[in-house]
């Protein structure tokens, strides 16, 4: 079974454990052998570039430096690892009381901080008392392929062709994301500006719409728009 986290970890469990009671129904005759599970990184601090400048109350004071993850994500993944013990024990998929036999349980995080120390508190809650560390690429200086894949002559990334087919699908600018996530970005606004302490200055959200940026780098690439190609890795989307 492998489960994987959306730039954060992937690890894999493989069928042949001790079976335990099924949780979820599986069709007669058919055996689980292996699931695939897409999770991103717990509850961290905002990283710099996602706090917003001119808010007219003071933002929160977080126990952690910036992007770390904090103590209750920590332990939110510790939760997410018992529940998956127990949710794959029921499949037959995992050891739901021992430690899992070599070569039967791996874990794959992404380079930076807050996703290996989430590797480490799920790892720590799937097997608690087994020390089950995820892995990770030698150099955490570079951008780890699996979570953060670069063009290749099979599927080049082209950004004018992302900008275009991303502006397509939502009608040609974001008006109609703005008209659709109104209430929301109301209620933002109201948090980070409220009309009482803002003294008549604009502050939180930005005046203008937001635009795609004209920016040609691999992560606005990749962001944009691009799909999974038939041999797994990626290509442009396309309207």
């Amino acid at each position: 079974m492998k489960l994987r986290f959306s730039g954060v970890i992937a690890f894999t469990l493989l069928a042949g454990l001790s079976p335990a009671s099924a949780q979820i129904p599986i069709p007669p005759g058919w055996q689980a052998e292996r699931a695939v599970v897409l999770l991103r990184d717990g509850v961290h601090a905002p990283v710099p570039t996602n706090v917003p400048s001119e808010v007219a109350t003071p933002w929160p004071v977080w126990p952690v430096p910036p992007g770390a993850l904090t103590p209750h994500g920590a332990e939110l993944l510790r939760l997410m690892g018992a529940y998956h013990r127990a949710l794959q024990g029921g499949r037959g998929l995992t050891q739901t009381d021992d430690c899992p036999p070599a070569g039967t349980v791996a874990a794959w995080a992404d380079t930076d901080q807050r996703t290996r120390d989430s590797g480490t508190a799920l790892m720590s809650g799937l097997y608690p008392r087994c020390n089950v560390a995820p892995r990770y690429q030698a150099d955490l200086s570079k951008p780890d392929p699996l979570f953060a894949p670069q063009p290749t002559p099979s599927c080049p990334m082209d950004f004018a062709s992302n900008r275009a087919a991303l502006l397509a699908r939502i009608g040609g600018d974001f008006s109609s994301v703005l008209r659709e996530y109104a209430p929301q970005l109301s209620l933002m606004q109201a948090t980070l500006c409220p009309p009482a302490l803002s003294g008549g200055r604009q502050c939180g959200l930005p005046a203008e719409a937001p635009a795609v940026q004209a920016a040609n780098t691999s992560d606005s690439q990749n962001a944009l728009a691009c799909v999974a190609c038939p041999d797994g890795k990626l290509k442009p989307l396309t309207a």
